[in-house]
């Protein structure tokens, strides 16, 4: 690179953004950020006060100093804010909170592994749509769920690049399109963006990310190839 040259990028995805249009419509909106979690919710609790929107904001950790932006989140928010310190015993209770918000309250959650698997958890305890509850992890939550699978060779039929890819029981889906200079999209390569999800066509995919809804795994046939796989030999994508 040399000064004045200029670089063509591709814009910046966000896969945890706020479902503005909802808001607008009275959707009340639930933030929750556990630790350094803060960082995106405090973004998107600037954008719902200044949109004066219906908004609340819960922030939990150890302590206050451990705690960024807390003395100027006090200041700015007030009432829409709760704090939570572990050394003064105050705990999010997180069944309470989901219990006490409004039916069609959406709820954004950034933080630990722990925090947001609770969230999830008494959301399905409480028959809560997880449609409903957007969430950004810091490590992806497919790790162990990987592990656990046997990896198998998959015969892989691309329907509009004409090409049919043998995949190797160690290779992901989305590697070996890569190295068939297929220009297939990507980003994370850790199943947790959905920036390559692409149609199923046919044969059984075995979902291993942890982006996709149901709907979107069920309904709209899509899957992320850059760890998912199949319970079949083959698989046949629309790309």
């Amino acid at each position: 690179y040399q000064l004045g040259q200029e670089i063509g990028v591709q814009l910046s995805a966000n896969h945890f953004e706020l479902q503005l249009s909802r808001h607008a419509q009275a959707a009340p909106a639930v933030l929750i950020a556990g630790g350094i979690g803060i960082t995106p919710i405090k973004a998107m609790a600037h954008v719902l006060k200044n949109a004066n929107l219906d908004f609340t904001l819960h922030y939990a950790g150890r302590s206050e100093k451990d705690m960024a932006f807390s003395k100027d989140l006090s200041h700015e928010f007030g009432p829409e804010l709760t704090l939570y310190r572990d050394d003064l015993g105050q705990q999010l209770q997180i069944a309470k909170l989901l219990e006490n918000a409004a039916s069609d309250s959406l709820f954004y959650v950034c933080g630990p592994a722990g925090l947001i698997n609770a969230i999830l958890s008494e959301a399905e305890k409480l028959d809560i749509d997880l449609q409903r509850i957007h969430f950004e992890r810091f490590s992806p939550a497919i790790a162990a769920k990987i592990a656990a699978v046997k990896p198998t060779a998959v015969r892989l039929t691309l329907a509009r690049s004409n090409k049919i890819i043998e995949v190797g029981a160690n290779e992901s889906l989305l590697d070996a399109m890569l190295a068939a200079q297929v220009p297939a999209a990507y980003s994370c390569k850790l199943g947790d963006c959905k920036s390559c999800a692409v149609k199923v066509l046919d044969g059984d995919p075995l979902h291993l990310d942890s982006a996709l809804s149901e709907i979107e795994k069920v309904q709209h046939r899509l899957i992320c190839p850059c760890v998912s796989r199949a319970t079949s030999a083959h698989l046949t994508l629309d790309i």
